[in-house]
């Protein structure tokens, strides 16, 4: 991964941090002295915090907090990230900031319905695209929009920081920095500050795929080697 775009350029990773992330090890949760810095165009970010948090996700489940780190390196306040499978089905919605009845009503509304949320299109752009909502739609559409009249705007969530990353099995991971109406319009820095992260959050959700593919043959061989007798179940109650 490269990074040599102005004020980036000074928290491009080192050739070993990269090819880390690209072959999923994931086993840094500290950062080298170089990355302990703000960026200065946006106070909010923390590169060290965001990689420390990404990094450290699958290991501790803590995505709100990566989630965190993300929508301030989109300058937005809130965040939310979304699985979608290859046939359209809502796999899971975290959010950041953003009440259970916000992520509800998102939901009954039929936010990942590119028919009816302008921003569902990104789901058909290529992935690590990073768009603002200027890339998806006019200003005309966004004003005869129920989701940005009755639902974004209300919310103080106008403008949008978002890109669509590869997930197991063929899903779509949606990750998405909400900007306030202060914020305004998705700007180059941001954008370029954003993108910089979304490799590593890839390789962050692969690896907890592949974590959640293997915890009960993990717990099984932890049984068979303690010679402990013992019943493993599902959440629901049934015996695995």
């Amino acid at each position: 991964m490269t990074c040599g775009f102005g004020p980036l350029a000074a928290f491009a990773p080192t050739r070993r941090m990269a090819l880390l992330y690209n072959c999923d090890v994931m086993g840094w949760l500290t950062v080298p002295e170089p990355f302990a810095v703000k960026d200065p165009t946006n106070p909010m970010f923390d590169v060290a915090k965001a990689f420390a948090s990404i990094s450290s996700a699958p290991f501790d489940g803590n995505w709100s907090g990566a989630l965190a780190q993300i929508s301030a390196a989109g300058s937005g306040w809130a965040g939310q990230m979304l699985g979608v499978s290859r046939s359209g089905e809502l796999l899971y919605d975290i959010g950041h900031r953003l009440p259970a009845e916000a992520l509800s009503e998102f939901e009954q509304r039929g936010g990942i319905d590119p028919s009816l949320n302008p921003r569902a299109k990104l789901l058909s752009r290529p992935y690590f695209e990073t768009l603002g909502d200027n890339d998806v739609m006019c200003a005309e559409e966004r004003s005869r929009s129920p989701f940005y009249t009755e639902l974004f705007g209300p919310a103080d969530a106008p403008f949008v920081c978002m890109a669509r990353l590869p997930g197991p099995g063929g899903a779509s991971t949606v990750v998405v920095s909400l900007r306030s109406a202060s914020a305004g319009h998705l700007v180059e820095e941001d954008r370029l500050r954003f993108a910089m992260l979304l490799p590593h959050l890839a390789a962050a959700i692969r690896l907890q795929a592949r974590l959640d593919g293997h915890g009960q043959s993990l717990v099984t061989d932890a049984l068979e080697a303690a010679k402990l007798p013992a019943f493993l179940l599902s959440a629901t109650g049934s015996v695995v």
